[in-house]
C-alpha cells in the first residue's frame, strides 16, 4: 500500500473557512486518501476504468473528491460546510 497523495482544486475551494474548518477538511482530504489506498491497494497497476465522484461527510462538511487510483492521489473538487 503506498502514500496516497491529495490536493484541493482550486485551493480557493478554502476560502470562507474558519482556520479550524480549513484544518478539518486537510484532515479529512488525508484520510479519503488512506481509504482509497486500502479500498485499492494495486494502485499504478489499476486496470479499471476512471472512478465515480465521492461525497464524504466529516463534522459537518460535505467533502466531494474523485481519485485518480493510477496516480495514487485524490483531488478535492468541493467543500460544503453546513454548519453556517
Amino acid at each position: 500500500m503506498a502514500d496516497w497523495a491529495w490536493d484541493f482544486g482550486p485551493e480557493s475551494l478554502l476560502d470562507g473557512l474558519t482556520q479550524d474548518r480549513r484544518e478539518l477538511a486537510r484532515k479529512a482530504a488525508a484520510e479519503i486518501a488512506l481509504v482509497c489506498s486500502l479500498e485499492h491497494p494495486e494502485g499504478r497497476d489499476w486496470q479499471g476504468g476512471a472512478m465515480p465522484l465521492r461525497t464524504d461527510h466529516f463534522d459537518g462538511m460535505l467533502i466531494t473528491s474523485i481519485a485518480d487510483v493510477r496516480g495514487e492521489q485524490i483531488l478535492v473538487v468541493q467543500i460544503i460546510d453546513t454548519t453556517g
